[in-house]
């Protein structure tokens, strides 16, 4: 029997690979739970969990290398995901290894990928990559208000809204569900605050966008592309995210909630509906194919959409290990088709390699 290993950092099963192993004898698959960091380069082996169908439970196993490996490695600034980063690199440069989806680059190689696509470079606002903080002072007098984003970020962490004020300088960010505010009274007080960021940590720059609702609440469209059992990119859904009012973000990480896509469409005016699910189809339809054209082979994408209050559309974030929260809160029947889907993916993965017909 053929196996599939899901990578995570974590030493927990999440409910999420327990649901996909108690699925994966329909497709002929064994389940491994590994940790990258487990790896013993002497022997080539891994100390994982291995899933016994027969009894429910991960059992503790060595093992080879899987075949086939499903990446859900999420890294932040510490030792482990210092330490698991460069292994799953370098099994990621292996021939004898297949991973469902290889994963996008930072988010300035993305906006640059992007913008030079003619059908989708209008839906992304302008960005400049930031070396040091008297970069923003020319930027600051064009536009009033920028946005300071983390080339390397994620669940919105170390986004800035910087504001210039007169003479003074604003600077707002959000640290989980708190919008934490400070003015400096001068804008090289403010500069120089900022200069300690940008040197420390890689980052870009963008005109603050106004994305609210009536409500003043920050609320984005999340869309969850998957390829299906024929390796066809499909919608599995899309839910909005909405954030607290006055808020910077509305990822939930920040203490967001969900509403179905269609709760929100209802407060479109009708006259602008067709047109924003035109732009969003658009997107759909280019994104995902000139993503792997222009990167690598992926499987599933997360695709972060808003509006702004005149109707622009704008593409925020584009994620190749997206969350399924949004999805479930706002259509728990989706439940088990998420279950499946890496399973009849790797089936697909399988027989294509085998030089067999692919059925579903």
């Amino acid at each position: 029997m053929n196996t599939l290993g899901f990578l995570t950092l974590s030493e927990e099963i999440h409910p999420f690979v327990w649901r996909c192993a108690q699925e994966a004898s329909a497709y002929e698959l064994d389940i491994l739970h590994i940790v990258p960091t487990k790896f013993d380069p002497k022997s080539g082996t891994f100390s994982a969990k291995r899933y016994n169908r027969d009894q429910d439970f991960f059992e503790d196993v060595e093992c080879g290398v899987p075949t086939y490996l499903y990446d859900r490695c999420t890294y932040g600034d510490d030792a482990l995901s210092r330490r698991a980063k460069p292994i799953v690199q370098w099994l990621k440069s292996r021939k004898d290894v297949t991973f469902l989806g290889y994963g996008l680059p930072d988010k300035w190689k993305q906006y640059e990928a992007l913008k030079r696509h003619s059908n989708l470079s209008p839906y992304l606002p302008k960005t400049t990559r930031v070396e040091e903080a008297g970069e923003l002072i020319p930027l600051l007098q064009q536009h009033g208000t920028l946005c300071l984003k983390p080339i390397h970020g994620a669940h919105g962490f170390g986004i800035y809204k910087i504001e210039q004020r007169n003479e003074s300088l604003y600077v707002a960010t959000q640290k989980k569900a708190k919008l934490v505010e400070h003015t400096f009274p001068s804008l090289k007080e403010g500069i120089l605050w900022l200069n300690k960021l940008v040197t420390k940590f890689d980052y870009m720059v963008q005109p603050f966008l106004s994305l609210q609702d009536d409500k003043k609440q920050p609320f984005d469209i999340r869309v969850f592309l998957q390829k299906n059992e024929e390796g066809k990119w499909i919608e599995r859904g899309r839910g909005v995210r909405v954030g607290k009012a006055n808020h910077l973000l509305s990822n939930l990480a920040a203490g967001a909630k969900t509403i179905p896509f269609d709760q929100f469409l209802k407060t479109v005016p009708t006259a602008k509906r067709s047109y924003l699910l035109s732009e969003i189809d658009s997107i759909l339809y280019t994104l995902p194919t000139y993503l792997e054209e222009t990167f690598h082979p992926l499987f599933e994408l997360g695709i972060d959409i808003a509006v702004s209050a005149k109707g622009a559309v704008w593409v925020l974030d584009v994620n190749s290990k997206p969350g399924r929260k949004v999805l479930l809160e706002t259509n728990a029947q989706l439940a088990d088709t998420l279950a499946k889907a890496p399973l009849a993916y790797t089936a697909y993965l399988l027989q294509a390699s085998q030089g067999g017909t692919i059925t579903p």
